[in-house]
């Protein structure tokens, strides 16, 4: 009996997506982080966590295949996300609306 016999088998491009998703949502963390670390608010350890496990998932990506257009497109949605994470970060935050006179005219 071979060891891969009632095992399923998983497509290597399906674990390939997965893979690029998380790199893709990890990109957006490392984005933010890097930003507060930059102004200042925020821990540069986090953002080497961060940046570690972008770049691991990065690579794990091209471990076999090498780049390809499923590598190129995780990527660059990576690079987007980094880019949304950073601006998002250094946008000034929404302050609440106070409707409580709206609600309570006195």
């Amino acid at each position: 009996m071979s060891h891969s016999e009632g095992m399923a088998a998983i497509p290597i491009n399906l674990l390939r997506a997965v893979i690029g998703l998380m790199c893709v949502l990890f990109a957006y963390f490392l984005g933010r982080t890097a930003t507060r670390a930059y102004l200042g608010r925020g821990r540069k350890s986090r953002m080497y966590g961060w940046l570690i496990r972008t770049a691991i998932t990065a690579a794990v990506i091209t471990w076999r295949r090498g780049v390809d257009s499923l590598a190129l497109a995780a990527y660059a949605l990576a690079a987007l996300t980094l880019a949304a994470g950073v601006w998002l970060e250094l946008r000034p935050p929404k302050q609440p609306e106070n409707v409580s006179r709206e609600i309570f005219p006195n």
